[in-house]
């Protein structure tokens, strides 16, 4: 890992500006797929909303397992704790997941992102 300042970068980019135009698409490309993604968590079905924070989170990381409060999850996803508990439970009784007091496991992504 290398530290590149701020100038040596805005001067690179004023240099070339093939690279800058490249940068920009890759970066406006990005935001549009988290934009809608959010957009997707924020308006759709509690089921769904927990399912596709499940599925964000676990592959935000290399493990299968999640490891963060029930009541940051339910922060995250936008909706009461309890109802996040109970959403749990069902996906639990599903197959889609596994989970004890400290960890969700994500069983089956694919059935996750059906869930509508």
């Amino acid at each position: 890992i290398v530290k590149i300042e701020r100038s040596e970068i805005k001067r690179i980019l004023a240099s070339n500006p093939h690279l800058a135009i490249s940068l920009l698409a890759l970066l406006s490309n990005s935001i549009e797929t988290y934009k809608d993604k959010l957009l997707h968590i924020a308006y759709g079905s509690v089921r769904m909303r927990v399912a596709k924070t499940l599925l964000l989170v676990s592959k935000a990381n290399s493990f299968r397992s999640i490891f963060i409060s029930r009541a940051d999850l339910a922060n995250i996803t936008g909706v009461a704790k309890e109802t996040l508990i109970r959403t749990l439970s069902d996906f639990k009784e599903e197959g889609l997941i596994s989970n004890d007091r400290n960890s969700i496991i994500v069983l089956d992504d694919a059935g996750l992102e059906r869930i509508k």
